[in-house]
């Protein structure tokens, strides 16, 4: 039987049950039928503590999670078919401005092992 690997950058319960709630919506269009899943999850050290402050430092950060985890991964000797990166920061707008905004937006990252 086949089965898919699914690598995800964190171990804090709630964005796991985040991944599961999203395969379970997302499953049809990912997994054949009768495919297993297994997902991995992984503490990556030396993460930054810093909350990112705008998008791009959501995006960036996120990116370089699944660049981290794929680099674990590989000196693991792990393969996995997907890196699911997820990250929370705010998105300040008008930094400088009397009535500054401020959004808590959530990110995710997949990428796809060609």
């Amino acid at each position: 039987m086949w089965q898919m690997r699914i690598a995800v950058a964190t171990t804090a319960s709630v964005e796991i049950k985040a991944v599961e709630e999203a395969l379970k919506v997302f499953s049809d269009k990912l997994i054949e039928r009768g495919e297993e899943t297994e997902l991995l999850t992984y503490n990556l050290a030396g993460l930054p503590d810093r909350f990112p402050l705008t998008t791009h430092e959501i995006m960036t950060d996120l990116q370089s999670r699944v660049e981290d985890l794929i680099l674990q991964l590989k000196r693991e000797r792990v393969e996995s078919d997907y890196y699911v990166g997820l990250r929370s920061g705010f998105n300040v707008i008008d930094i400088r401005g009397p009535k500054r905004k401020v959004f808590l937006e959530n990110w995710v990252y997949v990428f796809r092992w060609p």
